[in-house]
This record gives structure tokens, C-alpha cells and sequence, in this order.
């Protein structure tokens, strides 16, 4: 599933990037603020340390329209807080965690002041949640959600943007606790939510924005 919405996303923005006049990479550096995971077993506290990565920004057939792809790294603290009922089931409560984004956005943008630009618009994706404990698997989640912002351009070339990812990862389980060992991997440990849910992640970010005209 991960590997079908990776290819997915990055095919739509190499189509989109091929037919784009103006194209822009902005190198972003922020934090990230988000809720706790939730499990029948526990929860886990996820604290950000730093975020780190790109946006991606072209055009689309509407003039006020633009694709943005954003890859972003958070580097963070995770500590499980385990449910009385399940006491002692994880023996590690402290692990240090990266959390990636892929998301893909499509934003409207207006300039409300000449070379000053607020964007707003909906977005999807997949946000992997990769922990540093071998005996726990990686958690890829669909995620859902909505960006917006604002830009200001010094000139053709060079610009900043502020801007503020709202990502709802999509966690949905059974209930179930699972933990097996076998030859090839040893212990692994599986935790799946009860229902699902909608952990919110506020990624705000800033970075210098690159424009790149071309032609068809």
C-alpha cells in the first residue's frame, strides 16, 4: 500500500512538473506540534525535536492554482504510556522516532498585496512512522488534510514562505496486541488502535523559496 501511494504521488508531480512554467523548491525548517497515538494497550507521547524538508510548488491549467508536493522529516521522542490492563506487555517505553511526510497538495493562492501571496487548499498522502526499536514494525499511515500560508518574492527568483501543514494520519485496528518471534526477524511486536482515528499534526514551517521559469 505505502509503496502504491509513494509511486502514486511522485508520478502525479513528475507529469505536473513536466508541463510547468515556473516551478518552486522551497528547503523548509520547522516543528512540529501533534496529539498523542492512541491504542487499546496505551498511548504513546510523540514530542518533535526538529523538521526538516522540501515543498515542491508548480502550476496546474488554472491560473490561480498550484501542485505542491511536500517530503519532511521530524525527528522525535516517543514514550509509551501503557493502559493498566495491559501492564508490563512492552517491556521498552522510550524510543526515538522519525516521522515522514508525502503529502500532495492543491492550493489556491491570491495576492492580496503586490508580491505578497496567501494560499490555502486540501491535501492527501502518507505519513510513515519509523522506530528506532527493531522489534517494532513501522506504522505507514494515509493521511489526510489541509495547507495554507504565505509567500512574499524579492524578485523572479528568490522569495520566503511561512507556511502551516494540517495532516490527519489515518489509524484504523481491531483492538489487538501482537507479538511473535521468528528465525528471520526475532521479536516483533504489532499494536493496532481500536476504531479509527485521526491523529492531528501541525507541521509549521519556513524556508527560502527557489523559482525555476522553463517552458514547455
Amino acid at each position: 500500500m505505502r509503496y502504491l501511494m509513494i509511486t502514486a504521488l511522485a508520478l502525479t508531480f513528475f507529469i505536473q512538473e513536466a508541463r510547468a512554467q515556473e516551478i518552486e523548491i522551497t528547503p523548509m525548517v520547522g516543528y512540529v506540534a501533534r496529539n498523542d497515538l492512541r491504542f487499546i494497550e496505551g498511548k504513546m507521547e510523540v514530542n518533535d525535536l526538529l523538521n526538516f524538508g522540501a515543498s515542491f510548488s508548480f502550476p496546474s491549467s488554472n491560473d490561480n492554482g498550484r501542485f505542491d508536493f511536500l517530503l519532511a522529516n521530524s525527528f522525535t521522542r516517543a514514550i509509551w504510556h501503557e493502559s493498566p490492563d495491559y501492564a508490563d506487555l512492552i517491556s521498552e517505553k522510550n524510543y526515538s522516532m522519525n516521522v515522514t511526510y508525502f503529502q500532495l497538495s492543491y492550493t489556491i493562492q491570491t495576492e492580496f498585496q503586490r508580491d505578497y501571496f496567501l494560499y490555502f487548499g486540501p491535501s492527501l498522502g502518507l505519513v510513515n512512522y519509523n522506530i528506532s526499536k527493531s522489534e517494532v514494525e513501522n506504522m505507514p499511515r494515509f493521511s489526510i488534510g489541509a495547507q495554507t500560508g504565505v509567500k512574499m518574492h524579492f524578485n523572479h527568483m528568490l522569495g520566503v514562505r511561512a507556511n502551516c501543514h494540517m495532516i490527519l494520519p489515518v489509524f484504523m485496528g481491531s483492538g489487538k496486541h501482537f507479538r511473535g518471534i521468528t528465525e528471520e526477524t526475532g521479536v516483533n511486536s504489532y499494536l493496532n488502535v481500536n476504531a479509527t482515528t485521526f491523529p492531528v499534526n501541525f507541521l509549521f514551517d519556513v524556508g527560502l523559496i527557489l523559482r525555476f521559469p522553463t517552458r514547455w
